[in-house]
């Protein structure tokens, strides 16, 4: 529970939400089997990992306007071309 629990911590971007969604999950199956409390589980998502990363809790739109920037931002995005090794490398 405690590697669960430091995971979205040390974790940046999707990897953290992931690790959040795990942790989660830990925490209502505690509350199934009555190993945890409901205050115990709010306490460690509110008042320890809220006030670390906040930015975890945002959930990001998903709709089609999102999805149809997305595929725009693709197609006229210039590639990144990867550097040329110089004389002196090869």
């Amino acid at each position: 529970m405690y590697e669960t629990k430091i995971a979205p911590e040390h974790s940046v971007g999707s990897m953290s939400r992931e690790k959040l969604g795990e942790l989660r999950c830990l925490l209502r199956l505690g509350m199934f089997h009555g190993s945890i409390s409901k205050q115990e589980a709010q306490q460690v998502l509110d008042k320890q990992l809220r006030m670390i990363k906040p930015e975890i809790f945002i959930e990001e739109p998903y709709d089609g306007f999102t999805r149809f920037g997305n595929w725009l931002r693709a197609i006229f995005t210039p590639e990144r071309k990867p550097p040329k090794p110089s004389r002196a490398e090869r």
